[in-house]
């Protein structure tokens, strides 16, 4: 049996490629946003560790209330 292509998959990758290349042709706002883009995908990570954590400790917490 033959694999199919990941349509879907290269079809996201190319509309957020085209996104990046529209705002790099935008001088005003396109190109800051373009250089914040590492303190944003920091900010994202470091959001979803924080919240990874508390919720792993909740779910342990709900976890123990429901099995006493």
């Amino acid at each position: 049996m033959r694999n199919k292509p990941p349509v879907t998959e290269t079809t996201t990758i190319v509309l957020l490629l085209a996104c990046l290349a529209m705002m790099g042709n935008d001088p005003q706002v396109g190109h800051r946003t373009l250089l914040l883009i590492p303190l944003i995908a920091i900010m994202i990570v470091g959001g979803w560790y924080a919240l990874r954590r508390r919720t792993s400790r909740d779910s342990d917490q709900e976890l123990s209330r429901l099995t006493k």
